[in-house]
């Protein structure tokens, strides 16, 4: 409530301005003076009973899983390192916050510093060189996530072909058998649904991959004209070691570079440096440009009310003026500083629970899968039927170990983005 917090700050001003200034005499301002919230009315919403949400199937399109068409996989892709990912995308200049970073939603050009001293001007390159880390990692970060989660579609759309013509080739000899008098123990009926079942799985993961490509395109500079895939390459490894979690959200503390930004900002504040640091603040988070602007003006009325009106300021009330403003940004700073340390040790701890849980799940589909082989191993003594379906169930196993593993890859990803591993160029 932007009212009741410069209400309580303009009730502090005459403490915080009369240190060196016991000449100058204050009139608190009172709450008329004071702007208050805007507060949107919330709309009218009627009362009514709950009914169905299942849609009409006459209005549905109708898709046969027996004749749906497949895609065949691309001939040629274009390889992309998960190295040359990072690199890639850390080089591109971000456009302004597209990350939400909490730093600044301006171009860094538009940081304007008129009749700046040298000290300042050394301030604002400093902080700049936070400014280009903070977007470099989130931008990374986003680039690998992409990175992985297009592995995982491409692997798995790979398997689920293989799967799907294992399939065909099951339901083609399960058919043959019966037309001959065979009893198989496999209903046609059941393989109909199991190509149901895979042609959906099939369908969102070539969707999936078209999308990432695009993107994936974007974020590492490619051309938006190149009609070959990207194929990601990287080490896919997965560890199940335990992560220290303290020590991880040190790391974490001492790498952001948007907390370095923050305490430089927090140390070099002084009444020299109050515009610059306005401006770097400005639109911090872009759900409270209405607030913030709100509060800056409330802050200036308050101290403006202070001083007396008519515009007859001398330069001792101007000095004052100042040093209240940075007496009240700098608490600002330090309730923002430490609620963005809280945040980041958060982002971490959730992020190990993540690489966490993600490694069991990579262990228990590596279980599932080994079983898998071991069972087509076994029906290869058997006749063809049960070969292929013990290949398919092999098959769709592996296709879930891509897929756990591609997510361990995408939460260690989130993990050293919140350590701030990404800020090197």
């Amino acid at each position: 409530m932007p009212t009741l917090r410069w209400m309580c700050s303009a009730a502090l001003l005459p403490a915080i301005l009369a240190v060196g200034c016991k000449t100058v005499h204050f009139r608190a301002p009172t709450e008329e003076a004071l702007p208050g919230p805007h507060v949107t009315p919330a709309p009218e919403l009627p009362l009514i009973e709950s009914g169905s949400l299942e849609p009409d199937y006459q209005n549905l399109p109708r898709v046969d899983p027996l004749t749906v068409p497949i895609k065949t996989t691309p001939q040629q892709y274009r390889r992309l390192t998960e190295q040359e990912c990072q690199q890639a995308a850390g080089a591109i200049p971000p456009p302004p916050d597209p990350f939400d970073t909490g730093i600044t939603s301006v171009w860094w050009e538009d940081v304007h510093c008129e009749n700046c001293t040298v000290a300042t001007q050394a301030f604002l390159e400093e902080a700049r060189g936070y400014v280009d880390a903070t977007a470099r990692n989130s931008a990374v970060g986003l680039a690998l996530d992409e990175f992985y989660r297009l592995a995982d579609a491409e692997g798995r759309a790979r398997l689920l072909r293989s799967a799907m013509a294992l399939l065909d080739q099951l339901r083609q000899q399960t058919a043959d058998a019966r037309s001959q008098g065979i009893m198989v123990p496999i209903q046609p009926d059941e393989l109909d649904r199991q190509r149901a079942t895979l042609v959906g799985l099939l369908l969102r993961a070539e969707a999936g991959a078209e999308l990432l490509n695009i993107n994936l395109k974007r974020r590492v500079g490619v051309s938006g004209q190149m009609t070959e895939s990207l194929w990601p390459e990287a080490d896919f490894r997965v560890s199940n070691d335990t992560t220290n979690i303290p020590a991880a959200v040190q790391t974490a503390l001492a790498n952001r570079s948007d907390l370095s930004l923050l305490r430089l900002i927090y140390i070099r504040l002084n009444p020299e440096t109050l515009p610059a640091v306005e401006e770097l603040l400005r639109g911090r988070r872009r759900g409270d440009d209405a607030e913030k602007t709100a509060d800056t003006k409330a802050m200036r009325t308050a101290i403006k009310s202070t001083l007396g009106r008519h515009h007859q300021t001398k330069a001792a009330e101007i000095d004052a003026v100042a040093r209240a403003q940075v007496v009240v940004m700098r608490q600002r700073l330090a309730n923002l500083i430490a609620s963005r340390e809280r945040q980041v040790a958060d982002e971490v701890r959730s992020a190990v629970v993540l690489m966490e849980s993600h490694a069991k799940q990579v262990g228990l589909t590596r279980w599932r899968a080994e079983q898998q082989a071991a069972r087509l191993s076994a029906a290869k003594e058997s006749g063809t039927l049960a070969v292929l379906a013990a290949e398919l169930e092999s098959v769709r196993a592996r296709a879930d170990v891509v897929e756990a593993v591609m997510a361990w890859h995408q939460a260690r990803t989130r993990f050293d983005t919140a350590c701030g591993v990404y800020r090197q160029p």
